[in-house]
């Protein structure tokens, strides 16, 4: 039986040596910090006794490799689809609207009526929005100068196209790369199917990283937490890893799942908020234009919360901290406005800011790999995904299907 190594307990080192051990392999997990998950993880609050996550995530059914490998770990029911496209936006202007495709009919015919009806919006904007799907942008191109080449208007530009670059790319559309922006458009438009989204209906270590983990512990794998490897030696077929303590273990491949951090990254910064008062959002998720909140989120709507504090966040993507009563403030304002309440008062609140959240879409230039090791936790590159739930599954795959090819060649 084959023995490999997968350094890096994050979601892409789980699947890789889940997917390992499903195929007889004998694996070792090795994870740096005390619990699994990486960035995919939630956080114990003991002021209010309940479990949190660093970020609130929002997938969309274009994340195929995602939907398809939690089905086959019978993780499914963990998440919560929407049966169509319903996108809630507000600004203090024009209050709330919602971007809401009809699913009877076709998306290409749907979505650009959907848009039409929008405060602001007109039938103009259909030849921008043709213009999107089929020109290509120029290498090396952003976001803000494709969209300018192809006479966005402004109006989508602001009511979709900059909420949505935020979203998926953590990035503004000044220096957002627009071939992988193009690729996310493609991929979140094809269909109805795509065209929607999705969360976990608990925070992520209940709902995605324990049973992942637990899966792996019933398929043999041997996970060491608080286990850094330093440096590893030999070649295919005879590696040996040793951790700063001079612990070592044999292995006949490597795979890194861990990340590069050379590479440059955005940070992310989420605000929660826990409320005495029975305050709602209308809906579980709404984006916010002009505002601190790029995206709001109904916590205890989403995991189906019904006792106890209410508890509501808000990201802000590419974003540091700003002192933190000043943040929190501004977000009770700009709730207190959505509801039309007066700015409430939250009874507990955290603010959490992943520095490093994600790395950004950059040309990368070729690097060599020891022999033996195969590295999975590669950045994000110009006309691929961005650094999503979706990449580090995709990663964890590859690696797992570049391990057997090596074995089998």
């Amino acid at each position: 039986m084959p023995r490999i190594a997968v350094i890096g307990g994050g979601l892409a080192g789980l699947c890789c040596a889940i997917e390992l051990a499903r195929r007889c392999m004998d694996v070792d997990l090795f994870e740096a910090a005390p619990e699994l998950g990486g960035r995919t993880r939630s956080m114990f609050d003991p002021v209010t006794g309940t479990w949190f996550d660093n970020g609130p995530h929002l997938l969309i059914g274009a994340y195929r490799a995602t939907r398809n490998w939690l089905d086959a770990c019978g993780l499914a029911s963990h998440i919560h689809w929407q049966s169509a496209l319903r996108l809630p936006l507000w600004d203090a202007r024009r209050g709330h609207f919602e971007l809401a495709p009809r699913p009877s009919l076709p998306l290409w015919i749907s979505l650009p009526a959907a848009l039409a009806r929008l405060q602001g919006h007109d039938w103009r904007e259909l030849p921008a929005l043709a213009r999107l799907l089929i020109h290509r942008p120029r290498p090396g191109e952003a976001v803000d100068s494709w969209l300018k080449r192809m006479r966005t208007p402004d109006a989508l530009a602001r009511d979709l196209l900059t909420p949505l670059c935020l979203g998926a790319m953590n990035e503004p559309p000044a220096t957002a790369d627009a071939s992988s922006f193009a690729n996310v458009l493609r991929l979140s438009f094809a269909s109805h199917n795509h065209a929607r989204l999705g969360w976990f209906r608990a925070p992520l270590t209940q709902a995605l990283i324990k049973p992942l983990a637990s899966l792996a512990h019933n398929l043999g794998v041997r996970v060491h937490l608080r286990t850094r490897i330093t440096h590893i030696e030999g070649q295919l077929g005879h590696m040996t890893l040793v951790d700063r303590h001079g612990r070592q273990w044999r292995a006949e491949l490597v795979v890194r799942t861990n990340p590069d951090t050379s590479g440059e990254s955005r940070p992310i910064t989420s605000i929660h908020l826990w409320f005495e008062q029975d305050i709602r959002l209308p809906e579980p998720v709404i984006g916010g234009l002009d505002t601190t909140g790029h995206w709001f989120f109904d916590t205890s709507r989403q995991t189906g919360g019904r006792e106890g504090l209410v508890h509501l966040a808000a990201v802000i993507s590419a974003s540091a901290p700003e002192q933190k009563e000043i943040l929190v403030q501004r977000i009770c304002n700009e709730i207190g406005a959505m509801l039309d309440i007066p700015s409430p008062t939250p009874a507990h609140c955290r603010v959490i800011c992943e520095r490093r959240a994600t790395q950004l879409v950059r040309s990368r230039h070729g690097t060599t790999c020891h022999s033996g090791v195969i590295p999975a936790g590669e950045a994000p590159v110009p006309g691929g995904i961005p650094a999503t739930i979706e990449l580090a599954v995709q990663r964890g795959i590859g690696a797992a299907r570049r391990v057997r090819m090596l074995l089998h060649a």
